[in-house]
């Protein structure tokens, strides 16, 4: 019975596309926390000045900390599969001894 249930067992579905979407997803998420409601708390309280119309630098800001969000989550990725890489391949050495 066992054997049958293997010959039909199917490999795992790779989640690598919606992993990315949702590491998107949070580098956009925490981007536009970072440049738009922060800045719109600190200035409703007064504790900074708010910018003239025409001169809003927010976009820039929510711009550049989704790169820089997607760049760290992409490097901590390629980090993490090289170290597990290395260590499969530490384990596979000790193996062949």
């Amino acid at each position: 019975m066992e054997e049958l249930d293997l010959e039909f067992a199917q490999a795992p579905k790779s989640r690598t596309a919606f992993v990315v979407v949702l590491l998107a997803l949070a580098a956009f998420t925490f981007s536009y926390l970072g440049a738009f409601c922060v800045p719109e708390a600190l200035a409703s309280q007064n504790i900074i000045t708010r910018w003239q119309p025409g001169h809003d630098p927010r976009p820039h800001w929510m711009a550049i900390s989704f790169v820089a969000l997607t760049v760290l989550f992409c490097g901590s990725g390629l980090t993490a599969r090289i170290m597990s890489w290395r260590q499969l391949r530490r384990i596979d050495s000790m193996a062949d001894e």
